[in-house]
């Protein structure tokens, strides 16, 4: 036993049969510099006079301010641990070269490596802290406020944040976001996309470039690459654009609505009518019960009943002519004023007013009263200066005027 100063060394020399062991004690029992020298001398004697490259160079050592105390020689002369001193009054420094060629390094602050020979690698920091590799390159990374990201070595990657948040990247190069509120988003390798809101609506883009929202109330809406799309609410009205440019309107109560790109319309309605709106500005009416209304631009129109009667009138509203399903027909014509001034009628006679009151046929006969007009049913109303008020009805009838009231009156529409 040798122990200069306050340092106590135990050295086993060694022998052909014994592996060799030297263990010197903590620089913390190093007493002088010159202790530290003793200690370099025997060091190296038991190692061959320093031949081995593997023990710490204590003269290097010492020119560069690291005072080495503590080493250990190991199986065939390999350093297997060297404590020095980094700065004068700081010790406790440690590097380990182990048998299979790790390398390990501690320090003060409580700092951990380890570095291995088939490319592992481990770094502990004193705040919990690490990075860590392993030897196929998957690297992890570990922070002292709980974040972690992990780098693996086929282009995988991960990373956690302090609120719990996650980023994902795999080895396809598809990508995955989670958000603490409950959003979610997936990117994939092929362009496509999904995402959730933390109200529960999405949103998707698939790899042909459809794109698809879903709201927390139910609404859906698509839009596809060819122009084309739909929205459907949760009333169940919904809307949808074809790729030619044809838009839909649906509604709850059964109506549908069609737009085309020539400028037409069409509506659909629960009771089975139907309304067109032609490209010249026509409007086509087809009622259920049969009845067909045709509104010209100019405000005229043609109407086919159900019982196959037919009347027209011009842009003014006013009645010109009249067809009662049958083969007879009449066509009336007004002056400026609105005033019926001609009136053909069933029978193929023409009326004309002469005067005041007066009117006379082409076959010479006369009649004195006043037209009073049309209704929008078709139905003429007379009131002769001797007699009685009637109506030539649009089906061919006559009837006193007293009847049509107590009928339910002249039609809604106004008199001409």
């Amino acid at each position: 036993m040798i122990c200069p100063g306050t340092a106590c060394w135990k050295i086993q020399r060694m022998t052909a049969e014994r592996t060799p062991d030297v263990h010197i004690a903590s620089s913390r029992d190093v007493a002088s510099e010159g202790d530290v020298r003793e200690l370099s001398r025997i060091v190296q004697d038991m190692n061959g006079s320093g031949a081995n490259n593997n023990v710490f160079d204590l003269t290097r050592a010492r020119e560069e301010r690291l005072l080495p105390a503590v080493a250990e020689v190991r199986s065939e002369g390999q350093l297997a641990r060297a404590d020095y001193q980094t700065r004068p009054g700081q010790y406790d420094n440690w590097y380990q070269e182990l048998p299979d060629g790790t390398r390990v390094w501690r320090y003060p602050d409580g700092t951990y490596i380890r570095q291995g020979t088939d490319g592992s690698f481990l770094r502990q920091n004193p705040d919990g802290s690490y990075i860590r590799r392993d030897a196929q390159g998957n690297t992890q990374w570990h922070y002292a406020d709980g974040r972690d990201m992990y780098q693996g070595a086929d282009g995988s990657f991960f990373s956690r944040g302090v609120d719990g948040s996650t980023y994902q990247r795999r080895p396809d190069g598809s990508q995955e976001w989670k958000y603490p509120d409950g959003r979610e988003i997936w990117q994939n390798a092929d362009g496509s996309m999904f995402a959730r809101n933390r109200d529960g609506s999405t949103y998707e883009r698939r790899a042909d470039g459809t794109q698809i929202w879903k709201y927390a109330d139910g609404t859906v809406i698509q839009k596809n690459p060819d122009g084309s799309g739909f929205m459907r609410k949760p009333d169940g009205s919904a809307v949808e654009q074809r790729p030619d440019g044809t838009m839909i309107w649906r509604y709850p109560d059964g109506r549908v609505i069609t737009q085309r790109p020539d400028g037409s319309r069409e509506q659909r309605n629960p009771d089975g009518s139907v309304f067109v709106q032609l490209p010249d500005g026509r409007i086509i009416r087809q009622y259920a019960n049969g009845r067909r209304t045709v509104q010209n631009r100019d405000g005229s129109r043609e109407i086919d009943y159900e019982d196959r009667s037919r009347l027209n009138s011009d842009p003014r509203g006013q009645v010109t002519y009249i067809d009662n399903g049958s083969g007879a027909s009449r066509d009336i014509q007004y002056d400026q004023n609105g005033r019926i001034v001609r009136v053909r009628g069933v029978d193929g006679s023409t009326w004309v007013m002469t005067g005041e009151n007066y009117w006379q046929n082409d076959r010479g006969e006369q009649w004195q009263g006043i037209v009073r007009g049309v209704d929008q049913d078709g139905n003429v109303y007379y009131y002769p200066l001797n007699g009685q008020p009637f109506v030539h009805t649009r089906d061919g009838r006559v009837v006193p005027e007293s009847q049509m009231m107590a009928n339910g009156g002249a039609n809604q529409y106004p008199i001409r």
